[in-house]
């Protein structure tokens, strides 16, 4: 079985795939962010082979690990196994 290719075309809320193939695919002013799941600063993967889930501007604000609240959230779950994040 080989690696699913990833999707072409225009960035739309709810794809997921790696971080690096969906930013690929956002146009400025689309208001589409890919979200890194679990986020990069936990270092399970480097940040363009992350995945990631493309979400609508406004609910990446609310995410537990947007902007300054990242770092928190980085610290507090420190040495957790991927999993559990």
């Amino acid at each position: 079985m080989g690696a699913i290719p990833p999707l072409q075309g225009k960035l739309v809320a709810g794809d997921a795939g790696r971080f690096s193939d969906l930013d690929a695919r956002a146009v400025t002013g689309d208001q589409l962010t890919p979200h890194h799941m679990p986020q990069a600063a936990a270092k399970f993967t480097t940040r363009e082979e992350g995945g990631a889930l493309a979400l609508p501007h406004e609910e990446h604000v609310l995410t537990r690990t947007y902007g300054a609240r990242g770092r928190a959230v980085a610290r507090a779950e420190a040495g957790l196994p991927f999993r559990q994040v």
